[in-house]
């Protein structure tokens, strides 16, 4: 099997809700068992590799516009809006 084909293989059967639903159990019950194992290994990746995530995520938070869409209907304030607080307004 390409790995073209697999991939739209695992694509296709991840998102059947009954097989969605019972590998987010499976991976549920694996983080809590190897959860002391699987933080060491985190907390050792980003030691090693700090200036790396750094870099990657100074470029993404430049380049990340979230859609409102992806909000879900909170409260949004646009950061180019000229919005001043007139509670602030009174104090001298």
């Amino acid at each position: 099997m390409t790995p073209s084909k697999t991939r739209d293989y695992n694509k296709d059967y991840y998102s059947r809700p009954e097989v969605k639903e019972s590998h987010a159990r499976y991976m549920k019950a694996y983080y809590l068992k190897n959860k002391e194992r699987l933080l060491e290994k985190q907390q050792k990746y980003y030691v090693e590799n700090k200036d790396k995530i750094k870099t990657y995520m100074k470029t993404y938070m430049r380049n990340y516009k979230p859609s409102k869409k992806s909000l879900l209907g909170k409260d949004v304030i646009d950061p180019k809006s000229k919005v001043v607080d007139k509670v602030d307004e009174d104090k001298v």
